[in-house]
C-alpha cells in the first residue's frame, strides 16, 4: 500500500479500512491537528451485542514500536474505555515490535500492531467469506 497511499493520507486509509471491516469510525486526528489525541476509534458491535472498541493510531511507512510513539498511545489509551484495545496499524513492521509492545501494558491491555496488508486482508476475507467473523479474527490480532 505505501506505493499508492501518500503518508497524509494513511490515517485516513486505515480508518476507512476498518470501516470496510465493519467497524463504525470516529476520525479524530484528522480533525484535531497538533492535538494528543489517536488517529480514530474504532467500534465494532457483533450481532450479539457484544463491543469491540480500538484505539488506533495510523503509522505511515515502516514502524519498528519507536518508544515516543508508544508513549502517547499510552496517553490515548488512558482518555479512552477502559475495555478499549490499542493497535497500530504500519504500512510495514519491524520483525520485533510486537515483542516490544509485550513491554507496555496500557489498562491491563498488551498493545497490537498490524500492517496495512493485513488490514487489507481482512476487507478481501470479509467481501469473499460468507463466514468471516469480525469480532473472532480481531480478537486473534489482538491477543
Amino acid at each position: 500500500l505505501q506505493e499508492h497511499v501518500r503518508a497524509d493520507k494513511w490515517e485516513l486509509v486505515v480508518a476507512e479500512a476498518f470501516q470496510a471491516i465493519g467497524f463504525k469510525i470516529e476520525l479524530l486526528g484528522q480533525n484535531a491537528k497538533g492535538k494528543a489525541v489517536p488517529d480514530c476509534i474504532a467500534t465494532y458491535t457483533s450481532p450479539t451485542g457484544q463491543i469491540l472498541e480500538l484505539v488506533v493510531d495510523a503509522k505511515a511507512g515502516h514502524w519498528n514500536g519507536a518508544i515516543d510513539d508508544i508513549r502517547a498511545m499510552q496517553d490515548y489509551h488512558a482518555k479512552c474505555n477502559t475495555f478499549s484495545y490499542p493497535i497500530f496499524v504500519a504500512n510495514t513492521l519491524s520483525k520485533d515490535v510486537r515483542k516490544k509492545l509485550r513491554d507496555h501494558v496500557m489498562q491491563s491491555r498488551i498493545p497490537s500492531a498490524i500492517s496495512g496488508r493485513d488490514l487489507a486482508l481482512m476487507i478481501c476475507q470479509r467481501l469473499t467469506s460468507p463466514g468471516f467473523n469480525v469480532e473472532m479474527v480481531m480478537k486473534r490480532v489482538l491477543h
